[in-house]
């Protein structure tokens, strides 16, 4: 997207959804999810690197996983949650990528799929997620050392979207309830 139409890219190997994504347009990640078809519930732990011309594998997760949260940019993107084989129970696995391989990172506070995410490596929120219903409304940071309860959202959601900087203002949107909902949500912090 140039800010006023879509135009065709070369396509990504494979065949994967539910992974996660972080990065820009010139130095892209795509990690984990499922492949198929026809029923896409094998989950992968493998990765794929996009440099704004082509396409080239990249790391494995140490966990294989769909339905995970993706941040930050490619050389140094987290991978958080998901849904682990052979259920869709959560996962607090935390992983973060140096260009070439992941590397495990703290926890999250609470094991989760469907979230979302937002912001860098070192100054970022997941949201949302879980099994539910009730789903998750629960909120963390991370600073690059340490995951940190936040205040929550409104309302519990999961397979929600979301985008923003970092871990001062973030935007919640979509997602299910149990029924799918055009909520949206905004986060922010002051000093």
């Amino acid at each position: 997207y140039n800010g006023t139409s879509w135009s065709s890219l070369p396509a990504a190997p494979g065949n994967r959804v539910r992974g996660a994504a972080a990065g820009t347009q010139t130095a892209f990640l795509c990690a984990g999810g499922a492949s198929g078809p026809p029923t896409f519930t094998n989950r992968l732990s493998t990765s794929v690197e996009y440099n704004g011309s082509s396409w080239t594998a990249g790391g494995a997760l140490s966990t294989a996983r769909a339905y995970l949260a993706g941040l930050g940019t490619e050389p140094a993107a987290i991978m958080a949650g998901g849904a682990v084989p052979p259920s869709y129970s959560g996962t607090n696995v935390t992983e973060q990528y140096d260009g070439s391989s992941f590397s495990s990172l703290p926890n999250l506070n609470t094991a989760r799929h469907g979230l979302s995410a937002a912001g860098t490596t070192t100054s970022n929120i997941v949201f949302g997620g879980g099994a539910g219903p009730p789903y998750e409304n629960k909120t963390e940071s991370y600073d690059g050392s340490a995951w940190t309860v936040q205040p929550t959202m409104g309302t519990g959601r999961t397979y929600l979207g979301g985008a923003g900087a970092d871990s001062t203002a973030a935007v919640a949107m979509a997602g299910t309830t149990g029924s799918a909902t055009a909520l949206v949500e905004e986060y922010n912090t002051s000093v």
